[in-house]
């Protein structure tokens, strides 16, 4: 949040809110160096709250085009019982529909819908499922899912077959194969 702007002897200032707390990379990179699993309850948790923050955005009529674990920041230590984060780093988030004005495509390598590499002016709210998606196949298998990827169930009697479709899904190539809103897919979980 944003609690003031304005100016002190010439110099522009903006006070915002205080974030404690660790970003979603840190505690995941420190889960796999303790070789720890993320339980899917907890994994649920984490996209749940994710998916209620893009879910404000989308209605406002913003996709964030940029959304991976650095830019998650977990207020309190998820668990089993819940998890309490905020969505940063709205930089190149953009108005769904307007066209960009230049030819070049922002966001991050491994968590980009593919329409958002070829054709970024294009880029509707499906985006943000993709990158969704990629991070909660992270948060059950440990790794991006590159390539031809193993269903995150796999070796894991927590995680429901019913998982591997939604983020096959939500990893669709065709973004009209994925999940079309938050709510769509919160309501698959």
């Amino acid at each position: 949040a944003v609690y003031d702007v304005g100016d002190a002897d010439g110099q522009p200032y903006m006070s915002m809110e205080f974030l404690g707390g660790q970003s979603l990379r840190a505690w995941n990179r420190k889960r796999l160096q303790s070789s720890s699993d993320c339980s899917m309850r907890t994994a649920a948790n984490i996209i749940a709250e994710i998916l209620a923050g893009l879910d404000a955005a989308h209605k406002a009529g913003v996709v964030h085009r940029d959304l991976k674990p650095e830019n998650v920041m977990l207020t309190n230590e998820p668990n089993d019982q819940g998890a309490q984060l905020k969505i940063l780093d709205f930089g190149v988030a953009r108005a769904a529909g307007a066209g960009d004005t230049g030819a070049t495509s922002l966001g991050t390598r491994g968590y980009m819908a593919p329409e958002q590499i070829t054709a970024p002016e294009t880029v509707q709210p499906s985006a943000d499922i993709y990158s969704l998606s990629c991070i909660f196949y992270e948060l059950l298998a440990g790794a991006l899912p590159v390539g031809h990827w193993q269903p995150p169930s796999r070796g894991r009697n927590d995680v429901p077959p019913g998982i591997d479709k939604l983020i096959d899904d939500g990893l669709s190539k065709n973004r009209w194969g994925r999940p079309q809103s938050a709510a769509d897919f919160r309501m698959r979980m």
